[in-house]
């Protein structure tokens, strides 16, 4: 059966989909040593969450994955929905998350061993659509800035770039799922 409204206080999801990051795409990183722009890349991501649903909000926390073909963006943090359920079968729904982010296996400027991380925020709308009680699928479009720190032996320095990404999840709700 088609279910209306997605419900449950614990939802757990699992996410997947194709992104594309610009490491550089705002502020370039600046080390003495001439360093080209990094290139746009194109990768999937994936990740999951886990969270308390609260009527027509969502908090909770989140990992993500992207792999380009030079290294990995790892973000971890805090993830906050607001779902538009008055509106039965089909929930429109905004997204903001604010994390952590790190680069590995490689970064994307070709340095030789540096530390790269920092932070950022991601903006994001989409649909949720409820499938059973107690399950749902979304999709969503979001757009993340990410501040790096790059620090290497001897110096240091920031960039500031733009990641797009189409998300796909589907997500399992319990703990006060009911029939209606």
């Amino acid at each position: 059966m088609y279910y209306k409204k997605t419900q449950g206080w614990l939802w757990m999801e699992a996410f997947a989909g194709p992104s594309a990051y610009d490491p550089d795409q705002f502020a370039a990183i600046d080390i003495g040593t001439a360093v080209p722009n990094a290139p746009k890349l194109n990768g999937p991501e994936y990740g999951f969450a886990i969270g308390l649903g609260l009527g027509g909000f969502w908090l909770g926390g989140f990992y993500r994955q992207a792999n380009y073909s030079a290294y990995k963006l790892m973000k971890v943090g805090l993830d906050i929905q607001g779902i538009f359920r008055f509106i039965p079968y089909v929930h429109p729904m905004v997204r903001i998350d604010l994390f952590y982010s790190r680069t590995f296996s490689g970064n994307p400027f070709g340095l030789t061993d540096p530390d790269v991380d920092g932070g950022g925020f991601t903006l994001g709308a989409g649909l949720r659509i409820p499938i059973i009680r107690w399950m749902s699928f979304a999709a969503t479009f979001d757009w993340s800035m990410i501040g790096l720190a790059i620090r290497t032996s001897t110096e240091k320095s920031g960039v500031l770039g733009q990641q797009l990404g189409a998300t796909f999840a589907l997500t399992f709700h319990f703990i006060g799922v009911r029939k209606n």
